[in-house]
Protein backbone atom coordinates (compact mmCIF):
# COMPACT_ATOMS: atom_id res chain seq x y z
CA UNK A 1 0.00 0.00 0.00
CA UNK A 2 1.49 3.70 -0.64
CA UNK A 3 -0.04 5.92 1.31
CA UNK A 4 0.76 4.42 5.14
CA UNK A 5 0.92 6.07 7.84
CA UNK A 6 4.79 5.79 7.87
CA UNK A 7 4.79 8.13 4.80
CA UNK A 8 2.13 10.73 6.47
CA UNK A 9 2.79 11.05 9.87
CA UNK A 10 6.02 12.69 8.96
CA UNK A 11 4.24 14.86 6.95
CA UNK A 12 2.27 16.28 9.64
CA UNK A 13 4.82 18.59 11.13
CA UNK A 14 6.62 19.53 7.95
CA UNK A 15 5.41 23.39 6.35
CA UNK A 16 6.18 24.91 3.09
CA UNK A 17 9.60 25.86 3.60
CA UNK A 18 10.62 28.04 0.84
CA UNK A 19 7.21 30.76 1.60
CA UNK A 20 8.11 29.78 5.46
CA UNK A 21 11.53 31.33 5.01
CA UNK A 22 10.29 34.09 3.76
CA UNK A 23 7.88 35.10 6.07
CA UNK A 24 10.97 33.65 8.38
CA UNK A 25 13.34 36.36 6.90
CA UNK A 26 10.90 39.20 7.55
CA UNK A 27 10.51 38.46 10.71
CA UNK A 28 14.14 38.57 11.26
CA UNK A 29 14.39 41.69 9.77
CA UNK A 30 11.11 43.90 10.08
CA UNK A 31 9.73 42.10 13.47
CA UNK A 32 6.50 39.91 13.82
CA UNK A 33 4.50 43.12 13.36
CA UNK A 34 6.18 43.46 9.82
CA UNK A 35 5.17 39.77 8.96
CA UNK A 36 1.57 40.49 10.52
CA UNK A 37 1.26 43.75 8.26
CA UNK A 38 2.46 41.21 5.15
CA UNK A 39 -0.52 39.14 6.20
CA UNK A 40 -2.81 41.82 5.68
CA UNK A 41 -1.19 43.02 2.77
CA UNK A 42 -1.85 39.43 0.90
CA UNK A 43 -5.00 39.08 2.13
CA UNK A 44 -6.54 42.91 1.13
CA UNK A 45 -5.10 42.97 -2.47
CA UNK A 46 -5.79 40.83 -5.58
CA UNK A 47 -2.37 41.26 -7.45
CA UNK A 48 0.95 41.04 -5.61
CA UNK A 49 1.89 44.32 -3.83
CA UNK A 50 5.39 44.04 -4.51
CA UNK A 51 5.85 47.84 -3.91
CA UNK A 52 4.78 47.13 -1.05
CA UNK A 53 7.53 43.85 -0.21
CA UNK A 54 10.91 43.48 0.14
CA UNK A 55 13.09 42.47 -3.02
CA UNK A 56 13.42 38.71 -1.74
CA UNK A 57 9.43 38.18 -2.22
CA UNK A 58 10.05 38.40 -5.66
CA UNK A 59 12.85 36.75 -5.85
CA UNK A 60 10.47 33.66 -4.12
CA UNK A 61 7.81 34.37 -6.61
CA UNK A 62 10.34 34.00 -9.95
CA UNK A 63 12.06 30.96 -8.12
CA UNK A 64 8.38 28.87 -7.12
CA UNK A 65 6.68 29.68 -10.46
CA UNK A 66 8.66 27.55 -12.30
CA UNK A 67 7.11 24.60 -14.24
CA UNK A 68 7.96 21.07 -13.17
CA UNK A 69 9.95 18.83 -15.72
CA UNK A 70 7.61 17.10 -18.04
CA UNK A 71 4.31 19.09 -17.80
CA UNK A 72 2.44 18.76 -20.18
CA UNK A 73 0.39 22.30 -21.19
CA UNK A 74 -2.26 20.85 -23.78
CA UNK A 75 -3.05 18.32 -21.25
CA UNK A 76 -3.29 21.38 -18.42
CA UNK A 77 -5.63 23.25 -20.50
CA UNK A 78 -7.80 20.28 -21.50
CA UNK A 79 -8.39 19.77 -17.42
CA UNK A 80 -9.01 23.99 -17.27
CA UNK A 81 -12.12 23.19 -20.37
CA UNK A 82 -13.03 20.86 -17.83
CA UNK A 83 -13.93 23.63 -15.67
CA UNK A 84 -15.64 26.11 -18.51
CA UNK A 85 -17.77 22.83 -19.57
CA UNK A 86 -18.99 22.54 -15.80
CA UNK A 87 -18.29 25.47 -13.95
CA UNK A 88 -21.28 26.72 -12.68
CA UNK A 89 -22.03 23.35 -11.38
CA UNK A 90 -18.31 23.08 -9.75
CA UNK A 91 -18.84 26.11 -8.22
CA UNK A 92 -21.88 24.97 -6.43
CA UNK A 93 -20.02 21.48 -5.80
CA UNK A 94 -17.04 23.97 -4.02
CA UNK A 95 -20.02 25.02 -1.16
CA UNK A 96 -21.68 21.72 -0.29
CA UNK A 97 -19.18 19.03 -0.97
CA UNK A 98 -15.30 20.37 -1.35
CA UNK A 99 -15.30 22.97 1.38
CA UNK A 100 -17.39 20.28 3.88
CA UNK A 101 -14.76 17.69 3.04
CA UNK A 102 -12.26 19.96 3.84
CA UNK A 103 -13.91 20.26 7.39
CA UNK A 104 -14.23 16.35 8.40
CA UNK A 105 -10.25 17.06 9.06
CA UNK A 106 -10.90 17.44 12.86
CA UNK A 107 -7.29 18.62 13.40
CA UNK A 108 -7.01 20.74 10.43
CA UNK A 109 -10.60 22.41 11.26
CA UNK A 110 -8.70 23.71 14.37
CA UNK A 111 -6.53 25.86 12.35
CA UNK A 112 -9.15 27.13 10.01
CA UNK A 113 -10.79 28.67 12.74
CA UNK A 114 -8.08 30.20 14.51
CA UNK A 115 -6.97 31.62 10.87
CA UNK A 116 -10.36 33.91 10.66
CA UNK A 117 -9.39 35.68 13.46
CA UNK A 118 -5.97 36.63 12.88
CA UNK A 119 -6.35 39.79 10.99
CA UNK A 120 -10.27 41.19 11.68
CA UNK A 121 -11.99 42.12 14.36
CA UNK A 122 -15.34 41.91 12.32
CA UNK A 123 -17.94 39.25 13.50
CA UNK A 124 -17.77 36.02 12.57
CA UNK A 125 -20.06 35.73 9.73
CA UNK A 126 -18.74 38.56 7.76
CA UNK A 127 -14.71 36.79 8.42
CA UNK A 128 -16.50 33.70 6.62
CA UNK A 129 -18.15 34.89 3.97
CA UNK A 130 -14.75 37.17 2.75
CA UNK A 131 -13.06 33.60 3.02
CA UNK A 132 -15.86 32.24 0.86
CA UNK A 133 -15.47 34.77 -1.55
CA UNK A 134 -11.37 33.93 -1.99
CA UNK A 135 -11.97 30.65 -1.92
CA UNK A 136 -13.94 31.00 -5.18
CA UNK A 137 -12.00 33.48 -6.44
CA UNK A 138 -8.93 31.14 -6.22
CA UNK A 139 -10.92 28.55 -7.72
CA UNK A 140 -11.76 31.01 -10.88
CA UNK A 141 -8.32 32.17 -11.28
CA UNK A 142 -6.67 28.60 -11.56
CA UNK A 143 -8.63 26.76 -13.57
CA UNK A 144 -9.19 29.71 -16.30
CA UNK A 145 -8.07 28.14 -19.29
CA UNK A 146 -4.13 29.42 -19.61
CA UNK A 147 -3.83 30.83 -16.24
CA UNK A 148 -1.20 27.91 -14.96
CA UNK A 149 1.01 28.42 -17.94
CA UNK A 150 4.17 30.52 -17.09
CA UNK A 151 3.81 33.84 -15.35
CA UNK A 152 0.09 33.38 -15.54
CA UNK A 153 -2.62 34.68 -13.37
CA UNK A 154 -3.02 31.00 -11.29
CA UNK A 155 -0.01 30.68 -10.67
CA UNK A 156 0.77 33.93 -9.36
CA UNK A 157 -2.61 33.18 -6.83
CA UNK A 158 -1.32 29.65 -5.82
CA UNK A 159 2.15 31.15 -5.11
CA UNK A 160 0.47 34.46 -3.01
CA UNK A 161 -1.33 31.62 -1.00
CA UNK A 162 1.24 29.77 -0.02
CA UNK A 163 2.88 33.17 1.74
CA UNK A 164 -0.46 33.70 3.72
CA UNK A 165 -0.70 29.96 4.63
CA UNK A 166 3.22 30.79 5.65
CA UNK A 167 1.99 33.51 7.82
CA UNK A 168 -0.37 31.58 9.17
CA UNK A 169 1.68 28.70 10.47
CA UNK A 170 4.14 31.30 11.57
CA UNK A 171 1.39 33.19 13.78
CA UNK A 172 -1.02 29.94 15.00
CA UNK A 173 2.10 27.71 15.76
CA UNK A 174 2.62 30.58 18.23
CA UNK A 175 -0.58 30.91 20.06
CA UNK A 176 -1.01 29.49 23.73
CA UNK A 177 -3.79 27.23 22.80
CA UNK A 178 -2.36 25.65 19.55
CA UNK A 179 -1.50 22.42 20.57
CA UNK A 180 0.96 21.15 17.66
CA UNK A 181 1.85 17.36 18.97
CA UNK A 182 -1.97 16.70 18.33
CA UNK A 183 -2.76 18.74 15.47
CA UNK A 184 0.50 18.77 13.70
CA UNK A 185 2.08 21.85 12.22
CA UNK A 186 -0.77 24.40 11.14
CA UNK A 187 -1.33 23.52 7.14
CA UNK A 188 1.05 20.68 7.26
CA UNK A 189 1.88 18.68 3.89
CA UNK A 190 -0.81 15.65 4.99
CA UNK A 191 -3.24 19.01 4.96
CA UNK A 192 -2.58 20.20 2.42
CA UNK A 193 -2.44 17.12 0.37
CA UNK A 194 -6.25 16.65 2.00
CA UNK A 195 -6.86 19.98 0.55
CA UNK A 196 -5.71 19.32 -2.98
CA UNK A 197 -7.62 16.00 -2.96
CA UNK A 198 -10.87 18.51 -1.99
CA UNK A 199 -10.57 20.20 -5.49
CA UNK A 200 -9.98 17.54 -7.72
CA UNK A 201 -10.89 14.79 -7.18
CA UNK A 202 -13.90 15.40 -5.23
CA UNK A 203 -15.11 17.61 -7.79
CA UNK A 204 -15.04 14.58 -10.17
CA UNK A 205 -16.60 12.64 -7.86
CA UNK A 206 -19.66 15.48 -7.55
CA UNK A 207 -19.67 15.70 -11.17
CA UNK A 208 -20.34 11.91 -11.43
CA UNK A 209 -22.88 12.06 -8.71
CA UNK A 210 -24.97 14.22 -10.59
CA UNK A 211 -24.78 12.08 -13.83
CA UNK A 212 -23.36 14.32 -15.45
CA UNK A 213 -21.55 13.76 -19.43
CA UNK A 214 -17.96 13.65 -17.99
CA UNK A 215 -15.48 11.13 -19.60
CA UNK A 216 -12.80 9.28 -18.08
CA UNK A 217 -10.43 11.43 -19.93
CA UNK A 218 -12.14 14.63 -19.08
CA UNK A 219 -11.90 13.26 -15.55
CA UNK A 220 -8.05 12.24 -15.68
CA UNK A 221 -7.38 15.80 -17.09
CA UNK A 222 -9.33 17.52 -14.51
CA UNK A 223 -7.01 15.84 -11.81
CA UNK A 224 -3.99 16.51 -14.31
CA UNK A 225 -4.15 20.20 -14.29
CA UNK A 226 -5.29 19.89 -9.84
CA UNK A 227 -1.55 18.44 -10.20
CA UNK A 228 0.50 21.13 -11.54
CA UNK A 229 -1.61 23.53 -9.09
CA UNK A 230 -0.11 20.97 -5.76
CA UNK A 231 3.44 21.97 -7.76
CA UNK A 232 2.58 25.23 -7.55
CA UNK A 233 1.10 25.34 -3.90
CA UNK A 234 4.43 23.57 -2.32
CA UNK A 235 2.85 19.88 -2.25
CA UNK A 236 5.61 17.40 -1.29
CA UNK A 237 5.85 15.55 -5.13
CA UNK A 238 5.56 11.98 -3.12
CA UNK A 239 2.31 13.41 -2.29
CA UNK A 240 0.69 14.62 -5.28
CA UNK A 241 -1.68 11.43 -6.66
CA UNK A 242 -0.33 10.42 -9.78
CA UNK A 243 -4.22 9.75 -11.35
CA UNK A 244 -7.42 9.46 -10.07
CA UNK A 245 -6.70 5.86 -8.96
CA UNK A 246 -4.04 7.05 -7.00
CA UNK A 247 -5.56 9.90 -5.35
CA UNK A 248 -8.62 7.59 -4.56
CA UNK A 249 -6.25 5.26 -2.93
CA UNK A 250 -4.85 8.72 -1.09
CA UNK A 251 -8.32 9.43 -0.58
CA UNK A 252 -9.24 6.46 1.18
CA UNK A 253 -5.73 6.68 3.43
CA UNK A 254 -6.62 10.15 4.56
CA UNK A 255 -9.93 9.89 5.25
CA UNK A 256 -9.37 7.28 7.75
CA UNK A 257 -6.35 9.06 9.20
CA UNK A 258 -8.13 12.47 9.59
CA UNK A 259 -11.71 12.47 9.41
CA UNK A 260 -14.09 13.03 12.90
CA UNK A 261 -16.19 15.60 14.87
CA UNK A 262 -14.89 18.43 15.95
CA UNK A 263 -16.26 21.42 17.45
CA UNK A 264 -14.13 23.44 14.92
CA UNK A 265 -15.52 21.02 11.97
CA UNK A 266 -19.55 21.83 12.87
CA UNK A 267 -19.22 25.58 13.60
CA UNK A 268 -17.58 25.84 10.21
CA UNK A 269 -20.22 23.92 8.42
CA UNK A 270 -23.05 25.76 10.18
CA UNK A 271 -21.28 29.28 8.74
CA UNK A 272 -20.94 28.00 5.63
CA UNK A 273 -24.81 26.70 5.81
CA UNK A 274 -25.90 29.97 7.14
CA UNK A 275 -23.93 31.92 4.00
CA UNK A 276 -25.65 29.09 1.51
CA UNK A 277 -28.93 29.81 3.16
CA UNK A 278 -29.00 34.06 3.40
CA UNK A 279 -26.62 35.36 0.48
CA UNK A 280 -25.82 32.58 -2.43
CA UNK A 281 -28.82 29.78 -2.72
CA UNK A 282 -31.55 31.45 -4.97
CA UNK A 283 -33.75 28.85 -5.37
CA UNK A 284 -37.28 28.14 -4.99
CA UNK A 285 -36.90 25.03 -2.35
CA UNK A 286 -37.32 25.32 0.90
CA UNK A 287 -35.48 27.02 3.28
CA UNK A 288 -33.46 24.69 4.65
CA UNK A 289 -32.14 22.90 1.07
CA UNK A 290 -28.37 23.94 2.12
CA UNK A 291 -28.45 21.12 4.34
CA UNK A 292 -30.50 18.87 2.10
CA UNK A 293 -27.52 19.48 -0.67
CA UNK A 294 -25.40 19.04 1.50
CA UNK A 295 -26.49 15.17 2.82
CA UNK A 296 -27.14 14.73 -0.69
CA UNK A 297 -23.44 15.20 -1.77
CA UNK A 298 -21.58 14.24 1.52
CA UNK A 299 -23.59 11.32 2.69
CA UNK A 300 -25.45 10.46 5.47
CA UNK A 301 -22.08 9.07 7.47
CA UNK A 302 -19.85 12.36 6.84
CA UNK A 303 -22.63 14.71 7.01
CA UNK A 304 -23.02 13.60 10.44
CA UNK A 305 -19.79 13.80 11.76
CA UNK A 306 -20.31 17.66 10.33
CA UNK A 307 -23.42 17.54 12.42
CA UNK A 308 -26.09 18.23 9.86
CA UNK A 309 -29.03 16.34 10.75
CA UNK A 310 -31.24 14.51 8.93
CA UNK A 311 -34.63 16.38 8.31
CA UNK A 312 -37.60 14.68 9.48
CA UNK A 313 -41.59 14.86 9.01
CA UNK A 314 -42.91 17.52 5.77
CA UNK A 315 -39.65 18.88 5.44
CA UNK A 316 -38.21 15.11 4.92
CA UNK A 317 -40.47 14.52 2.20
CA UNK A 318 -40.59 17.60 -0.11
CA UNK A 319 -37.15 17.65 -0.07
CA UNK A 320 -35.88 14.66 -1.60
CA UNK A 321 -38.80 15.13 -4.31
CA UNK A 322 -37.94 18.60 -5.23
CA UNK A 323 -33.78 17.62 -5.50
CA UNK A 324 -34.57 14.87 -7.57
CA UNK A 325 -36.06 17.14 -10.25
CA UNK A 326 -33.07 18.69 -10.16
CA UNK A 327 -30.09 15.86 -9.71
CA UNK A 328 -31.98 12.66 -10.10
CA UNK A 329 -35.24 11.79 -12.33
CA UNK A 330 -33.06 11.90 -15.52
CA UNK A 331 -36.02 10.24 -18.09
CA UNK A 332 -38.48 12.31 -16.75
CA UNK A 333 -37.48 15.59 -16.85
CA UNK A 334 -35.19 14.67 -20.62
CA UNK A 335 -39.17 13.70 -21.48
CA UNK A 336 -39.81 17.15 -20.59
CA UNK A 337 -36.65 19.01 -22.59
CA UNK A 338 -35.02 19.64 -19.31
CA UNK A 339 -32.26 17.30 -18.74
CA UNK A 340 -30.53 17.15 -15.48
CA UNK A 341 -27.46 19.01 -16.79
CA UNK A 342 -29.51 21.77 -17.29
CA UNK A 343 -31.05 22.15 -14.51
CA UNK A 344 -27.44 21.80 -12.54
CA UNK A 345 -26.60 24.27 -14.77
CA UNK A 346 -28.94 26.18 -14.18
CA UNK A 347 -28.67 26.26 -10.19
CA UNK A 348 -24.65 26.57 -10.29
CA UNK A 349 -25.30 29.49 -12.60
CA UNK A 350 -27.76 31.29 -10.12
CA UNK A 351 -25.17 30.65 -7.40
CA UNK A 352 -22.84 32.40 -9.22
CA UNK A 353 -24.54 35.30 -10.42
CA UNK A 354 -25.81 35.29 -6.18
CA UNK A 355 -22.01 35.91 -5.43
CA UNK A 356 -21.12 38.22 -8.61
CA UNK A 357 -24.23 40.62 -7.16
CA UNK A 358 -24.19 40.75 -3.87
CA UNK A 359 -20.59 39.61 -2.57
CA UNK A 360 -18.63 42.48 -1.95
CA UNK A 361 -14.81 41.40 -0.33
CA UNK A 362 -12.50 43.17 1.70
CA UNK A 363 -11.13 44.13 -1.23
CA UNK A 364 -13.86 46.44 -2.20
CA UNK A 365 -15.18 43.91 -5.45
CA UNK A 366 -17.23 40.98 -5.90
CA UNK A 367 -15.81 38.28 -7.89
CA UNK A 368 -13.81 38.47 -10.97
CA UNK A 369 -14.27 36.54 -13.93
CA UNK A 370 -12.41 36.33 -17.14
CA UNK A 371 -14.11 37.68 -20.41
CA UNK A 372 -13.82 34.13 -21.93
CA UNK A 373 -15.97 32.64 -18.24
CA UNK A 374 -18.50 35.63 -18.87
CA UNK A 375 -19.21 34.45 -22.17
CA UNK A 376 -19.24 30.72 -21.91
CA UNK A 377 -21.43 30.70 -18.99
CA UNK A 378 -23.80 33.38 -20.08
CA UNK A 379 -23.09 35.88 -17.88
Amino acid sequence: MKWTNALLDPQRMVGDPPADDVIAQLVQEFGEEKARDVFSLLIRNIDMPFADLPAYVRTYMDTQSRQPQGIDPARVIRGQRVFVDFGPEIVMLLYFKSLPTCYLDWRGAETLTITGRLDDTREWPEVFARRVGETTQFLLDVMTPGSLQSQGKGISTVLKVRLVHASIRYFVARRPNYDEALWGKPINQEDLAATLLSFGLTIVQGLRHMNLKLSQAQAEDFQYAWQLVGHHLGIDPTLIPVDLADAEAQQTAIFARLVGPSEAGKSLTKALLDFSRKMMLPTDLLDNSPEFLLRYFMGDTHSDVLGVEAKKGCVAAVLPYAMAKFFGAVEKLEDRGLGIEKLANKLGLAVIKGMMKRFQSVKGRGLVLSEDLRREWGL
